[in-house]
């Protein structure tokens, strides 16, 4: 019985040196999140002093002074590492240096933990995941730009009508009168007209925002720009084939038949859906190395 009773006390007694010569931890997992409080595809006010934020959340602080963002802007020699104040809100921001209208910049976010893990954001950088990429613009009257969407839209709305002619024309069993044939030219022309006329109010808005009229090809590589002018080439061109029926005097005549000029119209629209629709993305900026491997 004795025996027997010591077992247990010799257990307790094993348990509680085992529990002096060893050490309990507990693990709090690092959690820090970066988020963007800024569309990152936002245009920067140019001439100006502007301030990108960062919100940063978590169960833990990041190490000091480890928040910056790098920035580059083109025509600089490299990358520039531009410390984040801390703000309300769990907000940092970072001032971004100021730069002429139409400047292209790339930037990103970095951070560390305590125990010297590195945050970048966006996440994963790599060949397909590029930096963020902004630019500056100037301010511009805002009746000017509903001005300029008004105008292509009434384009538009007269190249369509002119398709919907031309398909009509084109069903029909008899040579189209010299009535259906003007009435074609017309809107025609007047689509092109109202085109022209958006093109002028577009290039008077993108020198208030860029400081240059046009930076299309073969000026330049902005893709909008360049929809238009093939837009206008090609609308210019079927106003100038019908321009007998424009004139409307006697014996003047289009360039082509009133059937080969219909069909020419409908195919002029259809090409100009293609043309809306081509990517509107720029050539990509040449960034040189990142200045963290992440």
């Amino acid at each position: 019985m004795r025996a027997s009773g010591a077992v247990p006390l010799l257990l307790v007694i094993a348990t509680i040196l085992s529990a002096c010569g060893g050490r309990d931890e507990v693990t709090v997992e690092e959690h820090l999140v970066l988020t963007l409080r800024h569309d990152h595809r936002a245009l920067i006010p140019a001439g100006a002093q502007a301030q990108l934020e960062l919100e940063v959340t978590g169960s833990i602080q990041p190490a000091p002074g480890s928040v910056r963002m790098w920035w580059y802007a083109a025509g600089d020699t490299g990358w520039a590492a531009i410390p984040a104040r801390p703000g309300p809100e769990d907000r940092w921001s970072a001032p971004v240096p100021p730069g002429p209208r139409g400047q292209r910049a790339a930037y990103l976010w970095e951070a560390t933990t305590p125990s010297g893990q590195q945050l970048l954001l966006p996440a994963d950088l790599s060949e397909s995941r590029r930096p963020y990429r902004t630019v500056r613009a100037g301010e511009y009257p805002g009746l000017l730009h509903l001005l300029t969407l008004a105008a292509f839209a009434a384009a538009g709305l007269a190249l369509l009508g002119a398709a919907l002619l031309g398909l009509r024309t084109l069903q029909s069993a008899g040579e189209p009168l010299p009535t259906e044939q003007g009435r074609l030219a017309r809107w025609t022309a007047s689509g092109a007209l109202l085109l022209g006329t958006g093109a002028l109010l577009g290039m008077i808005a993108a020198m208030f925002l860029w400081g240059v009229p046009y930076r299309g090809f073969p000026l330049g590589g902005y893709l909008p720009h360049t929809k238009v002018l093939l837009l206008l080439l090609l609308w210019g061109g079927m106003t100038w084939a019908s321009w007998g029926s424009l004139r409307r005097s006697p014996g003047s005549r289009d360039l082509f038949p009133p059937r080969v000029q219909a069909s020419m119209v409908l195919g002029a629209a259809l090409l100009s859906v293609l043309i809306v629709l081509l990517p509107a993305g720029g050539p990509e900026m040449a960034l040189p190395a990142l200045p963290i491997t992440g």
